[in-house]
């Protein structure tokens, strides 16, 4: 299990943890509304944790690392 070291990195985490999830939604042919509600949970966790969240930087942060 990998160490998380601030809010910033778990909110990376989390956003890969939702992206996994909207792919396996996707690859078992379900629409992504499927776990919307989760998605919705990770959002508002993400949000706690850094009250300046932006989905889209966030997501743009871990495309370039990857």
């Amino acid at each position: 299990m990998t160490e998380i070291k601030n809010n910033h990195h778990a909110v990376l985490k989390l956003q890969r943890a939702k992206n996994y999830f909207e792919d396996v939604a996707i690859e078992a042919n379900q629409p992504p509304t499927v776990i919307a509600a989760f998605a919705g949970l990770i959002d508002a966790v993400q949000f706690y944790l850094d009250n300046h969240y932006d989905c889209d930087k966030i997501q743009k942060e871990l495309d370039k690392n990857e």
